[in-house]
């Protein structure tokens, strides 16, 4: 080896080292080229003769590429079963979410409600969060949050009867309501917050309805309040997706459920890990019945693209048509296309989860039936080039 050669090779070998390190620490999805198969399943099914019902879904892609699912299991089929006996189960994919394990209870408070899941995957450590909140018998208003941890892949998670609660520490607001849906770890290596935990919440002051998020800098060891706002709009059910330049746009239901087409969320963005809002919440501009929604935003080959799934169907009175909707570019969470169809029929569909499985492909946890979308949940994998198809 010659001197000239040494530094070219430190060098390489500097460069190297210094790709392992962004893999590592980003963990990347699947090459594309896994991406040709496509499935459906029903990881939930209701059953309403025993009185459990499957609602709420929300998923997460671990490191590994193992699926990890959440439902409520309620045990009241009445119109009032948000507070009903309710505990949160879960199951795993490990085939692209093609087959699933049994449900299994990893929340439960007996006849007190737990519910609205909402997991994320810190891919530092390679855990798994679950953030649930507890409406204890007969209460209407969230005590939480509780967090739980998988250490091993979601196969297990610790107890629910050791999950803290009131972690916010929030007075006067309950500790809100999570999600429901995803939260998300800040990846963008153009984020100062890189690294950062971010839960979506929203709460309840009187006659007034906020939002607000949760942070964590440490793992979700410790937690503190980011972003708040109030508003007359009834604002509920929050979702948030970070954007290539560290933006997060974050976006909210309003609690009509009979609000017209085009009014039924709000959204604005965050430029600093969500400890602010860079402006108030307006009219988000989709095309969507007032329900809740699943925001991703696409890395890899689509990366700067912005998914958002809802009820394509205009009705405000009924949830039909479950779709996705597109922004990208410049217009990334300012402007948005019309809805792609999930499947082909528009059959009932309502609450629902996004997951990225790979640079080609992406997943989506919703309510859904043939008569009513209280039926089951299905999981369906969709090519995301046929979703920007326009």
């Amino acid at each position: 080896m010659t001197a000239t050669t040494r530094p070219l090779l430190r060098r390489a070998s500097s460069a190297v080292l210094l790709v392992m390190a962004l893999v590592m620490t980003s963990a990347p999805l699947p090459h594309a080229d896994a991406a040709a198969k496509t499935c459906s399943a029903t990881p939930f099914r209701t059953n309403a003769g025993r009185k459990v019902v499957y609602r709420i879904p929300a998923m997460v892609r671990t490191p590994q590429g193992t699926l990890v699912a959440f439902a409520e299991r309620r045990r009241s089929t009445s119109p009032a079963a948000d507070i009903s006996d309710t505990e949160v189960v879960t199951v795993r994919s490990t085939d692209r979410g093609c087959h699933w394990s049994k449900p299994r209870v990893i929340g439960d408070a007996g006849k007190g409600t737990v519910g609205n899941p909402a997991p994320l995957v810190d891919t530092s450590t390679g855990d798994v969060l679950l953030v649930t909140i507890l409406r204890p018998k007969g209460g209407t208003t969230g005590h939480g949050f509780h967090l739980q941890r998988s250490t091993d892949d979601g196969r297990t998670f610790t107890a629910y009867a050791k999950a803290s609660k009131d972690l916010a520490g929030i007075p006067r607001w309950s500790g809100g309501l999570t999600g429901p849906g995803h939260a998300i770890q800040l990846r963008s290596p153009r984020s100062k917050h890189r690294g950062r935990l971010v839960v979506p919440m929203g709460y309840k002051d009187g006659n007034r309805y906020g939002a607000y998020a949760v942070v964590s800098d440490d793992h979700g060891k410790t937690w503190k309040v980011g972003y708040k706002a109030t508003g007359d709009d009834g604002r509920i059910e929050g979702t948030v997706a970070e954007l290539p330049d560290g933006r997060l746009w974050i976006s909210y239901r309003n609690r009509n459920a009979k609000a017209p087409v085009g009014t039924g969320r709000i959204a604005t963005f965050s430029s600093d890990g969500g400890s602010s809002l860079d402006a108030p919440f307006k009219r988000a501009g989709l095309p969507t019945v007032s329900v809740q929604g699943s925001a991703l935003a696409l890395t890899g080959p689509h990366a700067g693209t912005l998914l958002f799934s809802s009820p394509s169907r205009k009705d405000p009175t009924r949830r039909h048509g479950m779709a996705l909707f597109v922004s990208r570019g410049a217009s990334a969470g300012k402007s948005w296309g019309s809805g792609r169809p999930v499947q082909k029929d528009s059959r009932p569909g309502a609450y629902s989860d996004l997951v990225q499985l790979d640079g080609a492909t992406v997943g989506i946890l919703y309510e859904t039936g043939q008569t009513t979308w209280k039926e089951r949940i299905d999981f369906r994998s969709l090519r995301i080039a046929d979703v920007l198809k326009r």
